[in-house]
């Protein structure tokens, strides 16, 4: 830090810049709920969505360690040369009032320095969960229902993409090259999927709740591959396709198992019921299932760490509430069964 005399005249706006850029973050208050809800990520075919460069990238690689060993700071003064900042808010929404801290871009739509880097929350107090947002409007609901599920759960993180999956019309090399690059479940060369990588190397025992959302045909073909007729059906996986023991303490299961016990929606396990939309071809979770290359090759096995939610329209539209408090007490049949583990690598 370089230190310099001032003037008794200049004293007090020093003092006033110091206490904000050295010893505080910008603070806002409001409800959050509204606030996130409010993200413009864009429309289809926009090409809003830039590419982030290599510079970019390992800056906000910075960024997200510092971010997560929550030196605020620090990752505030860094993000500032890549168009991001880090502002303290706190949630008059709820009661109590909660402390959170947004990483985010500094100028949103329809500003045209907007690069579709992505939204992301931390909460201090939070458990060791991240939910996440990858196809927020493509998959409708979802983005709401990431904000939604991650308030009431308590949460540690909460990831929202910075624009729609089909926002640019690039297509992404990764996977089977039929995903466009915007896609933040499908490219490698995204912020979303440098933020899940360093999440889930700097904490040790987290769990990623990945949400997502399928249609009319998808549904059809789940139905009879689940044996049920029920139009509120969700498909759950860990990326890999294996069978699974649905008795185990595993997150899915515990999750499977409070699905199914609530009466109203359907879960069924991909690798056990289910033989489609298991998200093998998904990028992050590919990187916390340790795949020798997440954009060219699936895991050969599980980390029970990464969970893919594919949810029916009815689900995603109706039944949010219902879904929130089967995660919400997932969460808490985990993270007691486990001894109430909690940590960082």
């Amino acid at each position: 830090m370089t230190f310099r005399y001032l003037s008794a005249k200049s004293i007090g706006l020093t003092l006033l810049l110091i206490s904000q850029s050295v010893f505080g973050l910008e603070i806002q208050s409001g409800d959050l709920l509204t606030e996130l809800k409010q993200i413009d990520y864009g429309d289809k075919d926009e090409n809003t969505w830039q590419e982030p460069d290599a510079t970019t990238l390992a800056t906000f690689d910075s960024v997200m360690d510092a971010f997560l060993a929550e030196d605020f700071n620090s990752a505030d003064a860094l993000a500032a040369t890549i168009g991001y900042e880090v502002v303290e808010y706190n949630d008059t929404g709820r009661k109590p009032v909660r402390e959170y801290y947004i990483l985010r871009e500094k100028n949103p739509l329809p500003s045209q320095s907007f690069i579709g880097g992505g939204t992301y929350v931390l909460n201090p107090r939070g458990s060791e969960v991240a939910i996440q947002a990858p196809h927020p409007i493509s998959d409708l609901f979802t983005s709401t229902q990431a904000i939604e599920t991650y308030l009431d759960s308590r949460s540690r993180l909460l990831f929202l993409a910075g624009a729609r999956r089909d926002n640019s019309t690039l297509i992404s090399a990764c996977t089977n090259g039929s995903y466009r690059k915007s896609d933040a479940s499908h490219y490698t060369r995204q912020l979303f999927y440098i933020a899940h990588t360093k999440a889930s190397d700097y904490h040790a025992d987290m769990v990623f709740l990945q949400l997502h959302g399928f249609g009319t045909s998808s549904l059809y073909k789940l139905q009879e591959q689940c044996g049920t007729t029920n139009d509120k059906l969700i498909n759950l996986s860990e990326g890999v396709n294996y069978t699974s023991d649905p008795s185990s303490d595993s997150f899915m299961h515990i999750l499977n198992r409070r699905i199914n016990d609530g009466g109203t929606i359907t879960s069924c396990v991909y690798g056990n019921e289910t033989s489609s939309l298991g998200a093998t071809w998904t990028t992050t979770g590919r990187y916390t299932n340790h795949s020798v290359d997440s954009c060219f090759s699936n895991a050969t096995s599980s980390s029970q760490r990464f969970i893919h939610i594919e949810q029916s329209y009815r689900v995603r539209s109706n039944y949010r509430t219902s879904m929130s408090q089967y995660i919400s007490g997932a969460i808490s049949d985990y993270f007691k069964n486990s001894g109430g583990k909690k940590g960082k690598k």
